[in-house]
């Protein structure tokens, strides 16, 4: 609020998982009577919870954990995935999994144990967030919203804005940027310059 001072209007930009930190960013500020537009950049909250079922749909918490694992190390390793799930299914609690997975030297030289553990943990403490999410509860807001979408993604979603229109009360603009979800980020600065 300090930084607002005697703003009315904001603009607040979200990137995947952080469009639903937008999205309640700018219910907080509508609360207090400031308006202001979204820029949602590959993000929306059923977008979001669309591709966790995809990728993590599990009907265990161990289950969860363990996937969430397996998919970070595949990032960082070329080694085979079975071994390792097989030694993470020893693993009883989170904290045990965690001292497991940064045991492999491949990712100590890209990031720092402590680094690792909080990687991991941020990203498993996203998808529960987006599990339990739910934007049905919520008042729309007034805010105008634009979505930046890619061109190249791995799953077609049934509606083009993601669902944003139960978001807004605004019609939701929607730009296709050339590109994936990590490559578009390069193309973002200049297309929100233009627009604004």
């Amino acid at each position: 609020m300090e930084k607002m001072k005697d703003q009315k209007e904001f603009l607040i930009v979200g990137y995947s998982f952080g469009s639903l930190i937008a999205i309640e960013l700018a219910r907080l500020l509508e609360a207090k009577n400031f308006i202001g537009r979204l820029i949602l950049i590959d993000g929306a909250p059923d977008w979001i919870k669309f591709l966790s079922k995809k990728y993590f749909n599990h009907t265990s918490q161990q289950e969860l954990q363990n996937d969430i694992l397996l998919h970070l190390l595949k990032l960082y390793l070329e080694s085979d995935n079975e071994m390792i799930a097989l030694d993470l299914k020893e693993c009883s609690t989170w904290e045990e999994k965690l001292e497991f997975i940064t045991r492999f030297s491949e990712m100590t030289d890209m990031l720092s144990i402590e680094n690792q553990k909080l990687l991991c943990t941020t990203f498993y403490d996203h998808i529960i967030a987006v599990q339990d999410y739910d934007i049905s509860s919520l008042s729309r807001l007034k805010s105008s919203v634009i979505l930046l979408k890619p061109t190249l993604t791995p799953f077609t979603f049934p509606e083009e804005d993601y669902g944003l229109h139960k978001v807004t009360e605004s019609v939701v603009q929607i730009h296709y940027i050339e590109g994936s979800h990590i490559t578009i980020i390069d193309k973002i600065a200049s297309f929100i310059n233009e627009a604004f």
